[in-house]
């Protein structure tokens, strides 16, 4: 076997004597590293005699362990090849590494992760409930100039179970072209879903007029209703939950029917203010996402 950039091969021998033809053949392969975690893959139809197969399961100089089954016609055959990738090149997309996941405030699963600064276009994380990620529950690509090494994922979305265990893995895109390898693989157990109390807000709409009297909603511009937030708070990074526990965005929006002026459900959320718990502060929504991403400076509504 030879290493190179992280691509290693083996080369695949096997005598088939019988008269019968090839009609049906697999190889499965398992890659097994010196901490125990194994990767498998399977290639159908397995491979020519004498083709080489690279093993994409290697992502760094390690023991490794190859377990080789071949089926043709039928007939299985298997062999274990212990071997030493000595040195692996890796290209400049580095990996990413996870290093800690947590539950935070209110519930949240937070992630602390490293990410190289060099060639950085954007970072994906899946969270699956098996190890080997057969079926993915939740994903989030992050632009460069959104990345923060603390990564707070929600748990508000309905996506995750609550008091689950899950799996979470990481990879670094350094172009739309060029990805890293995943990275670590790391267990954890999810929270609670949150139980905030009911909130009455103001709303206007994107492309409404601000200066129109979000403060008191005292005109038809205004939509006075109730929201639920993921925080004790609002504040940046908050996220807006309509009160059956969705996230209020134009699709979640839509689906309430005529308690829902028209414009919101066309336009979104841009603005919002809570009576009750910063009756003076108004907030700049992110439509798409429902999340409070700035306050509306020099703007008070105790002076309106």
């Amino acid at each position: 076997m030879a290493a190179a950039n992280c691509k290693v091969v083996c080369k695949v021998d096997y005598d088939y004597t019988s008269s019968e033809p090839i009609t049906s053949s697999t190889a499965h392969y398992k890659i097994k590293d010196s901490s125990g975690s194994s990767i498998e893959y399977t290639k159908n139809p397995a491979p020519p005699n004498g083709n080489e197969v690279t093993l994409e399961g290697i992502q760094s100089a390690d023991q490794y362990e190859l377990t080789l089954t071949l089926t043709v016609n039928g007939t299985t055959d298997q062999e274990i090849v212990n071997f030493q990738v000595d040195r692996c090149d890796l290209t400049s997309c580095k990996t990413p590494s996870i290093d800690e996941i947590y539950l935070g405030a209110d519930d949240q699963i937070m992630m602390k992760y490293t990410v190289d600064s060099n060639n950085f276009y954007a970072v994906e994380y899946q969270i699956a409930k098996e190890d080997k990620f057969p079926d993915i529950v939740h994903f989030r690509i992050v632009m460069e100039n959104d990345y923060n090494p603390t990564e707070r994922i929600e748990m508000n979305d309905g996506t995750l179970q609550q008091n689950t265990v899950y799996y979470i893995r990481a990879r670094k895109h350094c172009s739309k072209s060029e990805v890293s390898g995943w990275s670590n693989v790391v267990r954890f157990t999810s929270g609670k879903w949150n139980n905030q109390k009911i909130l009455d807000v103001n709303c206007l709409a994107t492309f409404d007029d601000f200066d129109r009297d979000i403060c008191f909603g005292v005109n038809d511009y205004v939509w006075k209703t109730k929201m639920i937030l993921n925080t004790s708070v609002p504040s940046i990074g908050s996220l807006i939950y309509l009160t059956d526990g969705m996230l209020a965005i134009k699709e979640n929006l839509k689906s309430l029917g005529s308690v829902v002026p028209d414009k919101f459900k066309n336009n979104g959320i841009q603005w919002i203010r809570f009576l009750s718990v910063t009756p003076n502060m108004v907030y700049v929504v992110k439509p798409e996402t429902a999340e409070i991403v700035d306050t509306v400076k020099d703007f008070d509504c105790s002076q309106s």
